[in-house]
């Protein structure tokens, strides 16, 4: 029986089927851990698996029970049976659930640099005060010197000017 290549699996759709992610796929593809074909594609090579050798390896590697008849229907976009009204509740409730983790996730992170912006603020202010300090006092020693230099001169030379 002749291979059906309408059948093959693109390396999204074999990545989904095995819980991996599409670069792992690919760099299993390039070890030879999974063997494909390979087509010339827009953007470079494009590969594409056969769904016994997809099967064989979930099978094998990561003891999954696939079937490959179901994985080249999918292939072909004549997936199985629609979700289940259970399941499809329980999608929701993952797909809100993670909408929300997400953005506690984000709420986190803009605390975070919200609380080092702050602190960043409060130390630029605490040494711009640091430093006027620092100023005020050696005008205060200027100003002591000057008066202790005053009344070191008699009255008489105070009163009217003289050395």
């Amino acid at each position: 029986m002749p291979h059906d290549a309408s059948a093959d699996l693109t390396l999204r759709e074999a990545a989904k089927a095995l819980g991996l992610s599409v670069a792992t796929v690919r760099t299993y593809v390039k070890a030879g851990k999974l063997q494909a074909s390979t087509f010339a594609g827009k953007y470079g090579p494009e590969y594409r698996l056969r769904p016994a050798v997809v099967a064989a390896y979930a099978r094998e590697h990561l003891g999954l029970e696939l079937d490959a008849d179901t994985l080249a229907k999918a292939a072909k976009g004549q997936a199985g049976e629609p979700l289940s009204a259970e399941m499809r509740e329980l999608y929701e409730r993952l797909l809100a659930a993670t909408a929300e983790a997400t953005r506690y996730r984000a709420l986190a992170e803009y605390s975070e640099s919200s609380k080092a912006e702050a602190e960043r603020q409060y130390q630029a202010m605490l040494a711009a005060l640091q430093h006027e300090r620092d100023a005020a006092q050696a005008k205060a020693e200027e100003l002591a010197s000057e008066l202790a230099r005053v009344k070191a001169r008699g009255f008489w030379a105070r009163l009217f000017g003289g050395e």
